[in-house]
Parts: structure tokens; sequence; C-alpha cells
């Protein structure tokens, strides 16, 4: 019924304000949530509701040719400006979620595992790392930083160790301070702000729990420009790195109407290259690089699994093409067969592969999420 009185009050001004009084009672108490996430020179927006045991999409919104200088490392350049984009869309879909998840790239973070002592509470070991002496080099001062840290389990082996292992992620609080304020000039309240790596962990939470002591795996997320990839052990996050570019997959593709994306798109959308030789040899050449530097440590590695994600994933068969370069097993993680994943409304034209990150957020956080999303980032420099 509600939803029936905001559309009547479109075209009926005298009922306006009374919607707009409803509208903003409903998003006051609503569960839902919103996704937003930046990317080279679009804006994706996604209204996310919870339920027990699964999660609805919709709708799912595609902003494209942004101009290049709107964004700055996933974050708007002037906040206020896009608070105004995004409040035209809240209101022409009429969206109820007053919270708001940011998404950011691993080009906005820098991650490094530190070692620190045993006995420190999590916060401590924060208040520890900002004081100088601490010996945890950034490459920015340490007062214009973000921090957040993921205790890593340290097996039983060493759980008398004097010393515990973090897994530190770093943003620069300019990049944060931006997020908050677009939030705020939106009306919105910023529930989280979580960097994008980690967000595919959801999918492959098995095959973690199943690591052995001295196995790895790492999740390649394929994005335009550079390849992000995170190494994991039993223990948590071990490292992250950068790898090869592949060639660009689309989020959209015109005038593909209700035809779905399909596994040949030569001819289908003039900008779309497929992966050539060379792109999979870098790539191969790099995994390769990055198992033999895993095998070299002096407690050694074994890399067992490589998950491949992001937009470039989306190139047909690179799963198959990657397997036959590497000796580790190749598996693609498919955005939309995240089994938490109930209705989603996807805009026709969109390659699902585009959705991984959010999906993948979105799906943790059902059920109230688990243990958390890591390498979270909570507004005004405050953990929730």
């Amino acid at each position: 019924m509600a939803a029936l009185t905001f559309t009547w009050a479109k075209s009926n001004p005298t009922l306006a304000p009374l919607a707009a009084k409803l509208l903003a009672l409903r998003r006051y108490v609503s569960r839902r949530f919103l996704l937003v996430e930046f990317g080279g020179n679009h804006l994706i927006l996604a209204q996310v509701r919870l339920l027990q045991s699964s999660l609805e999409m919709t709708p799912v919104k595609l902003v494209t040719g942004l101009p290049d200088d709107v964004l700055d490392k996933g974050t708007p350049t002037d906040p206020s400006a896009m608070a105004d984009l995004l409040k035209e869309m809240i209101a022409e879909e009429s969206l109820v979620a007053n919270r708001i998840i940011v998404l950011l790239p691993p080009e906005a973070c820098i991650t490094k595992k530190i070692s620190l002592p045993a006995h420190l509470s999590r916060g401590e070991a924060l208040e520890m790392i900002r004081q100088p002496g601490s010996g945890v080099q950034l490459p920015f001062p340490i007062a214009q930083v973000d921090l957040d840290l993921l205790p890593l389990d340290p097996g039983p082996q060493l759980q008398a160790s004097e010393r515990q292992d973090y897994f530190l992620v770093a943003s620069q609080k300019l990049l944060i301070d931006r997020l908050n304020q677009m939030a705020s000039d939106a009306g919105l309240d910023l529930f989280l702000i979580s960097q994008g790596l980690f967000c595919y962990l959801g999918a492959i939470g098995d095959d973690l729990a199943a690591l052995e002591p001295g196995e790895a795996v790492m999740v390649v997320e394929l994005v335009e420009g550079i390849s992000q990839a995170l190494v994991l052990t039993a223990a948590g996050p071990f490292r992250q790195t950068r790898l090869s570019p592949v060639r660009p997959f689309p989020a959209f593709v015109e005038g593909l109407g209700d035809r779905p994306i399909p596994a040949a798109m030569v001819g289908i959308d003039d900008n779309y290259f497929p992966l050539s030789e060379v792109d999979l040899r870098a790539l191969a050449h790099d995994l390769d690089d990055a198992a033999a530097s895993l095998a070299a440590l002096a407690a050694p590695l074994q890399l067992t699994t490589v998950y491949l994600c992001g937009p470039g994933s989306g190139h047909p068969g690179v799963d198959e093409l990657l397997q036959e370069q590497v000796s580790c097993r190749v598996v693609l993680i498919r955005a939309l067969d995240n089994p938490r994943l109930g209705t989603i409304d996807l805009p026709k034209g969109m390659a699902p592969q585009a959705l991984g990150r959010m999906l993948g957020l979105a799906a943790r956080r059902v059920g109230g999420g688990g243990r958390g999303v890591l390498g979270q980032f909570c507004p005004n420099h405050q953990k929730r």
C-alpha cells in the first residue's frame, strides 16, 4: 500500500508532502541497506534486503560515462556533487534504505602482515601502531591514515607464542573523509566501508576452512588496469599483491535488450576484445612467480588453488584457458551462483561478474554476517 501511495503521489502534487513523510519513516525503520561501488568511470548502486538465509538485491542501478576527474581511488573528488547524484537516484527509485555501505577498490588500501606482542588487545594494538617507533612502515604519515587490524589464527603449534600476527589494512583519511561527507550530504548513515578483495571470501569459506597447514590459495580479481591478488592460508590473509592486467571486460553491453550476455561477445559489443595469448601468458607467469615465492619462504606454502573473480573474469572460458598454463587448480567465482542470492533485479545488458564484490559482501552479512567483513573502516574513524 505504501509503495502505491508513493507512486500515486507523483501524479498528485497535493499528496507529495504526505508521501515524503511516509517515505522518510520507512527509511528510518528499514532493515534494507544501500551498496555503492565506484569503478573506473561508472557507479553501481543497489538496495539490499537481508532475509534469514538469503538476500534480495533490487533494484541494481548502473551509471556509466562519469568524467575521468570525478573519482580518485574509488572515492568521489567532489563528495557534495556525488551526494546530489545519489539523492536523485534514491528519489527516482523511491528507495527506502537509510544505511549505506561503500566498497573501496584494493588500490585505495595498503595491506601488510605485522607482528605485535601477544598480550595486547586489538585496541591496544591499534594504539601501539600509531605511536612513533612502532616499526610499522607506511607510505603516508600514520596520522593521515585509518587503520584496521585482523588478528590471525596462530595455529596450535604457536598458541604459547609471545607474538601475535595481524593483517593490517590502511587507507588515507582523505578518502574516508570524502565518503563520510558524501553520505552526510545525501542524508544517509554510512554504516560500513569495506575493502573490495575481502568481499569475495564468503564464496570460498568452505574451502578456506579445509586448508591444511602449509597450504595457500589466492583470490585474483581481474579489473581494468591492474589485477589484484590476495593470498590466504588457514590462519587468514597472508599477503596482497598485484598481477599483470588483462583486457577489460565491459560492465555493460548496450543494445543487448533481454538477451543474456553470450559466450561469444565478438560482434555484440564493438568495445569488446577477447583475451589474447599475451594476456594469459603474462598472468600465468605472475602466478608461477607467486607460487615460487610462497614455496621459498622459511615456512614454505604450497599454492593449491587460484580463484578468479572481478569484471575481467567475465571473459568466456578464462578459467579453462588459464588452467592450461598453470599447475594449480583454477576456479571461477561466479557472482550469480552465490547460494544466498534470492532475488536480483539486474539491469539489461549488465555483466554479472561486475557485481561480484557487492554480492559477496551482501551474502556475508546474511544472518548477521558471521565474524564480520574483513578490511573494514567505520565512519568517523570509529569501529562499530
